[in-house]
């Protein structure tokens, strides 16, 4: 059984934004390296070429919440960019990561032009905030992970709780 997806969007490739975005340059980090970390300004954000990206979010009281594993084909960084806050979780390579670094005036040029590809951009960003503003509403709203999180533990996986609990559903 599979779940049908709201907009039939057509996958973003490394080809179509390098098209998009001319002036997008590609930066590598290390793994262990830290594209950006925690409470830092955004100035851009990122398209995963390959690799994988542990982002996580440290809490008041020093507790890390791993909150996503982000890969090859997905955006990482544009929660802070879209809203002009600063950047809300950290991000550290958990591999070798290459991204293309696309830049809040980048974005702004291609969503003002009338194309099926900045709708397709645009949408692509609208479903994925979607699903992490869902995310963190389940997380707020299980007992599972709040008892966790009031046992003092130093560091919750709250992707790996999740996997754990919803094993069973096709995502």
């Amino acid at each position: 059984m599979t779940v049908a997806r709201p907009f039939a969007l057509e996958e973003l490739s490394a080809a179509k934004l390098r098209q998009a975005f001319p002036k997008a340059k590609v930066q590598t980090f290390a793994a262990q390296s830290e594209p950006f970390a925690q409470a830092s300004k955004a100035s851009a954000f990122f398209f995963v070429l390959s690799g994988r990206v542990r982002v996580s979010r440290r809490s008041r009281t020093g507790m890390e919440l791993r909150l996503a594993t982000i890969g090859k084909g997905e955006f990482l960084g544009e929660m802070a960019l879209l809203t002009g806050r600063k950047r809300s979780a950290r991000a550290v390579a958990a591999t070798s990561v290459k991204v293309l670094e696309l830049t809040a005036h980048d974005l702004r040029q291609l969503l003002e032009v009338n194309s099926p590809f900045a709708a397709t951009v645009g949408l692509k960003l609208a479903a994925l905030l979607a699903k992490r503003l869902d995310n963190v509403l389940t997380i707020l709203t299980n007992p599972q992970i709040l008892q966790r999180l009031t046992a003092n533990e130093k560091q919750v996986n709250v992707t790996q709780i999740l996997r754990e609990m919803y094993a069973h559903c096709v995502v």
